[in-house]
């Protein structure tokens, strides 16, 4: 049985699709997360500005950025799922 190698223009085209899929990805992403991004900033100087003495900065800060992290995965999700359509 003979082995069929691809041509180098295929091997080329594969290349460039991947690229291509690659740059799309993270098109999807950046532009998704965009929008949080500047939420998140704006939360951020709400609560500087809102703050009391008494609050606790950690328990603030720690459940902030486990939203915003959970936020990325979930854009980072969407970005890769559509990117496959």
């Amino acid at each position: 049985m003979a082995v069929i190698r691809p041509t180098s223009r295929q091997r080329l085209d594969d290349k460039l699709a991947k690229g291509l899929n690659t740059r799309r990805r993270q098109h999807l992403f950046l532009v998704g997360m965009f929008q949080p991004s500047l939420t998140w900033c704006a939360l951020g100087l709400t609560y500087l500005l809102v703050k009391t003495p008494q609050t606790d900065d950690a328990v603030w800060l720690s459940g902030m950025l486990a939203l915003y992290a959970l936020q990325i995965t979930t854009v980072w999700y969407q970005s890769e799922s559509l990117s496959t359509r």
